[in-house]
């Protein structure tokens, strides 16, 4: 299941809103009844400290 997916203004490679993005995919996933694994599949971008604690806060390790 793809829980979201949305254009984002600005630089290809830019990572502004990163972490709100990430939260609401797995706001998202939890919404929709998703009980099984979570993976996140980003780019290098995304691998930032703000999407690991949006991570952590939504409960993944």
């Amino acid at each position: 299941m793809i829980a979201t997916a949305r254009m984002r203004r600005g630089k290809a490679a830019g990572s502004r809103g990163a972490p709100k993005f990430v939260a609401e995919a797995l706001a998202t996933a939890v919404e929709a009844g998703c009980t099984g694994t979570r993976i996140l599949r980003a780019d290098s971008q995304f691998y930032n400290a703000g999407v690991i604690a949006a991570c952590r806060r939504a409960g993944l390790a």
